[in-house]
């Protein structure tokens, strides 16, 4: 991004167990990229002022390309800052705002943030920076989107992709609105923090049984991504949830916990992080088909701690719906001795997954198999109601921005299987 925009790059080097190691290793940060400029580095993590003081000494002292980089300031280590990693640092922001106003100059840093250029070095060629034409009349399709504190992670190139197809979104809350916007055509439930909220989900009976009306009708779609997936389950089960910070309701940990029961599988939380950037594709046939265009690609990532816990008839259809039978599966192997599905599957994967570990998560995800069967889509209403397509994957469509206009198209038309079109009673 620095690279894209000219813009000079402020380090921050985690110097905990470092004195003159963290030289060292701002040289090879300074060197690894030619062209691209760090003009200044935060120490953080410090054990305090003697630490910070022979860290700074020794860049003072290293070469040219260490020694011109400005130390802008020292922060002290603190447990009362820490972020649980998987809540990407949406906490303690005042805390941490008390210790940077205190411990880095400021003034230095804005004057380095004005060094940057004003208008990118190169033109830009992302997808969604190319025309896209409307796929529907503006506003005739309606598409709700869950938007609070439980669901409040989406990549905004999709909801902007969403409206130039000439979507109307509808933001609605699944914590605190009695029941969904009237007249949608179909629902985006995006990630979040459901584990949390867990309590306050299964409380709000009312809209869970608005969800599951709206679901009944088969002429409607659902698309949910990770914490999404997590509502569309029977249930939660917390456990684990308290491993990277607990419930904000009240809700007891290890209390399976009733969600939407869209699909027949059920959700838990574990310790196990699962990260890493992947490629999705759509199944050839299935359910997923019926939004998504068969065999088309789109990349995204992944980045959980629940698990899926598949009924006994979903489990066999979910792994039986794609004809590679080596295919590596993350979840539970089918049944003993159980029979092969001989008709068209009720449930499938959403996706089918290559997975690429991030470096980050590279000691959870070592294990991981390159290529998996991600999450799980079918009909709700056990089996007679509307799609749903439930994946761990936050895709962006920027990278196939055929995956918005096919959905926005299927809905528009309800070409889903052996359905009227929409307004047909």
């Amino acid at each position: 991004m620095a690279d894209i925009l000219g813009a000079p790059v402020v380090l921050v080097l985690d110097c905990w167990s470092m004195a003159r190691t963290a030289a060292a290793v701002l040289l090879g940060c300074a060197a690894f990229r030619p062209g691209l400029r760090v003009a200044g580095v935060v120490l953080n993590r410090v054990g305090g002022t003697g630490h910070a003081r022979m860290v700074a000494e020794a860049i003072a002292s290293g070469p040219p390309a260490v020694r011109d980089i400005q130390v802008l300031g020292a922060i002290p280590k603190s447990d009362a800052v820490v972020v649980p990693e998987r809540h990407l640092g949406d906490s303690h922001i005042s805390s941490l705002a008390d210790l940077v106003e205190s411990h880095i100059n400021l003034d230095a840093l804005l004057s380095i943030a004005r060094q940057a250029s004003c208008d990118p070095p190169r033109p830009l060629t992302a997808p969604l920076a190319l025309p896209v034409p409307p796929a529907v009349a503006q506003g005739s399709v309606r598409i709700g989107v869950a938007r609070d504190a439980a669901f409040c992670f989406y990549y905004n190139d999709n909801l902007a992709l969403l409206r130039r197809l000439g979507v109307e979104l509808v933001p609605f809350s699944p914590l605190a609105d009695a029941a969904l916007p009237r007249d949608l055509h179909a629902l985006y439930i995006g990630g979040g923090y459901p584990e949390l909220h867990a309590a306050t989900l299964e409380a709000n009976k009312t809209f869970r049984d608005s969800v599951r009306s709206f679901a009944a009708d088969p002429r409607r779609a659902v698309y949910a991504e990770c914490g999404g997936l997590v509502y569309v389950a029977t249930s939660l089960d917390t456990g684990a949830a308290d491993s990277g910070g607990g419930s904000t309701d009240g809700g007891a940990c290890g209390t399976p916990h009733e969600m939407l029961a869209l699909l027949p599988v059920a959700a838990r939380m574990t310790a196990r992080l699962r990260i890493g950037y992947c490629e999705a594709t759509v199944p050839t046939a299935g359910p997923a088909a019926a939004l998504f265009p068969p065999g088309a690609r789109a990349r995204g990532h992944v980045f959980h701690r629940s698990e899926l816990v598949f009924s006994e008839q979903a489990q066999q259809q979910q792994q039986q719906s794609e004809p590679d039978r080596d295919r590596a599966v993350e979840t539970a192997a089918v049944a003993a001795g159980a029979a092969k599905a001989t008709e068209a599957a009720a449930y499938g994967p959403a996706f089918l997954l290559e997975r690429h570990p991030a470096a980050s998560g590279a000691a959870n995800s070592a294990a991981a198999p390159a290529s998996v069967v991600d999450g799980v889509a079918g009909r709700a209403a056990g089996g007679r109601g509307a799609v749903v397509v439930a994946t761990y994957a936050h895709l962006h469509w920027g990278s196939n921005p055929e995956f918005a206009r096919a959905l926005v198209e299927a809905v528009a038309a309800a070409r889903l299987p052996d359905l009227p079109p929409l307004g047909v009673p």
